[in-house]
């Protein structure tokens, strides 16, 4: 489980990593002039960051294309997958196949909701909000890292 909040420019995600050996890991990366994280099934995700197929220039409309093009039952399956995509400008979530309107801020994974929440009263802290989420949410544990654009 995992907890990655973004805010456009800017991820920061826990580094506990679920049902494997590690104790950690870094789950996002950079495409493009964009940085993507990933919270869901890991096998997808592991896929998903060597994919070279991503969109260049983001919208609602490119994303979901690009979801439904790269969704494969038999070997990619997304639906146990939930993206989280800064540019510059925006913050784009997908769930599944269902990808949001941008926002000024988002937030996946188990500790998205706790996120979420302290980003409504406090929304350019993304430290503190994956800080709560760890706080609230036994699957979430630091330390935090970030990346910016």
């Amino acid at each position: 489980m995992t907890c990655i909040a973004g805010a456009p420019g800017r991820l920061v995600a826990d580094s506990r990593e679920t049902g494997v050996i590690k104790r950690s890991c870094v789950k996002f990366f950079r495409r493009h002039d964009y940085l993507v994280g990933g919270a869901g099934a890991s096998a997808p995700l592991a896929f998903l960051e060597h994919q070279i197929r991503w969109p260049k220039k983001l919208s609602v409309h490119a994303l979901t294309r690009w979801v439904w093009k790269t969704h494969d039952p038999d070997y990619l399956d997304l639906e146990e997958t939930e993206l989280i995509i800064v540019t510059r400008e925006a913050v784009y979530v997908t769930e599944g196949r269902i990808v949001h309107p941008p926002a000024k801020f988002g937030a996946v994974g188990s500790g998205a909701a706790w996120a979420l929440g302290y980003l409504e009263a406090a929304p350019g802290d993304l430290d503190g909000a994956v800080k709560a989420a760890c706080k609230y949410d036994p699957w979430c544990a630091g330390p935090l890292r970030s990346a910016e654009l």
